[in-house]
């Protein structure tokens, strides 16, 4: 099976730009669980420049994606983030919160 990331229905790229600037990107997959109804997605990752951190790029780009989401019928968006992460707080006051549960991991190499 040959995956690659020009298919659409295993997720999406978006560039992040200020007025001037690429400042960013966002990487979202796309995935399916019955206890989010449904279609699901997980930011895996979200990077701002530094000199454009703390100046509202990566709350805007997380406000302009929900839409985005909630249109091709996505129910829920993941992330995971290290708590000595600043980027904790960012994603707080967008509304995530911790989940009651731990994150495992079986590698296949």
């Amino acid at each position: 099976m040959t995956i690659t990331i020009g298919d659409p229905s295993l997720g999406g790229a978006w560039i992040i730009s200020d007025d001037q600037a690429v400042v960013g990107y966002a990487l979202v997959t796309y995935g399916y669980d019955l206890e989010f109804a449904g279609r699901e997605a997980w930011l895996t990752e979200l990077w701002i420049v530094d000199d454009a951190r703390g100046r509202g790029a990566g709350r805007a780009a997380l406000d302009l994606l929900e839409p985005h989401l909630r249109a091709i019928g996505i129910h829920a968006l993941h992330l995971q983030v290290r708590p000595e992460n600043p980027a904790m707080r960012l994603y707080e006051r967008s509304g995530f919160v911790a989940s009651p549960r731990t994150i495992m991991t079986r590698r296949f190499t």
